[in-house]
């Protein structure tokens, strides 16, 4: 099972004003640099701009914000983290609506997650009649004993298994403040879960 480095995400959700999300008021009032690399998807009206700097990316739209991390090393986690209390600190939105972290798992090999499909009760009887089963997706909501909302997402594609998961939080009259420590701890959580479940993790140990 392989983490994917380039998958750590932050979202902020709230009604942004488009004033906090163009380029030169990323530059100067988030990342803190006064040249970042600006990227365009998609043409004509039909587009979306995306902004980076050392190993962050920053998605916007008026209604989210998306903050992607290029890797999980220290530096980095630390650069997303000031990048997101810099924009939580200086854009203003009435309300926060919610905001939560994001990341993703690979596996080659995803006969045990298929074993576990194949014991689910009505996969004979789809067999039976006539179907093939192409695609599966399994999702749960996880909920801690600190509280804490996961959502996990597990599928099958071409025989490889892809996790998703989501620390999901409600907003609220305060605001958040990312740190490192929680960051990490949400990957660990998630490295976790995945090694309960039988899979054995590649790459660095956090």
């Amino acid at each position: 099972m392989l983490l994917k480095e380039d998958s750590l995400a932050a979202v902020l959700v709230g009604d942004w004003s488009k004033s906090f999300i163009q380029p030169d008021w990323i530059a100067e009032n988030v990342y803190e640099k006064h040249e970042i690399e600006i990227g365009v998807n998609g043409q004509g009206v039909d587009f979306t701009v995306s902004y980076r700097c050392d190993n962050i990316i920053i998605s916007p739209e008026q209604d989210r914000v998306m903050f992607s991390a290029a890797n999980i090393d220290n530096i980095t986690v630390g650069t997303l983290c000031r990048c997101l209390n810099n924009f939580i600190e200086k854009a203003y939105t009435p309300s926060m609506i919610a905001y939560g972290l994001n990341s993703d798992f690979e596996e080659e090999d995803g006969s045990i997650f298929a074993e576990i499909l194949d014991g689910m009760g009505d996969a004979n009887t789809i067999i039976e009649n006539g179907y093939e089963i192409v695609d599966t997706q399994i999702s749960r909501i996880l909920k801690g004993s600190n509280g804490k909302i996961i959502n996990m997402n597990s599928g099958l594609e071409n025989g490889r298994l892809k996790v998703h998961f989501n620390e999901h939080h409600e907003g609220g009259e305060s605001r958040p403040v990312f740190d490192a420590e929680s960051i990490n701890g949400f990957i660990q959580e998630c490295c976790r879960i995945m090694e309960s479940l039988g899979y054995e993790l590649e790459g660095e140990e956090l």
